[in-house]
């Protein structure tokens, strides 16, 4: 068996995981994230966005389909799920179930981030 890291942090390739329903497979993945229960959430670069397993590798379920136009990143913290969509330039939250809690932006309305500089004299 592969295995990588070193001290605690050592990890091992387990082969076929994830466990995806029969014709189901994972498309491009930005980021992985847990919750305090171990699930392990997917965010992909297709619908469904979210794919939600058990530590094992087993498929418990599905979320957000639609709700993403581009998976960027994910951050889980006291089991919100943090999302940041970004061709549409916004940060959504979600309950572990997929229910939306909070849009921060506008979808399609990107904010200027040049700043102001200027130099003395």
């Amino acid at each position: 068996m592969t295995q990588v890291g070193t001290g605690k942090h050592t990890y091992e390739l387990i082969r076929d995981w994830p466990r995806m329903p029969k014709g189901e497979s994972l498309g491009v993945v930005s980021r992985v994230a847990t919750d305090s229960q171990d699930r392990v959430y997917v965010f992909q670069r297709k619908d469904p966005p979210v794919v939600v397993l058990d530590r094992e590798g087993n498929y418990l379920g599905c979320w957000g389909i639609g709700a993403v136009k581009e998976a960027h990143g994910m951050k889980i913290v006291d089991d919100v799920a943090y999302t940041t969509d970004r061709p549409d330039s916004v940060a959504v939250s979600f309950t572990p179930d997929g229910r939306s809690l909070l849009v921060l932006g506008t979808r399609t309305a990107w904010a200027s981030t040049r700043a102001a500089t200027s130099t003395p004299g």
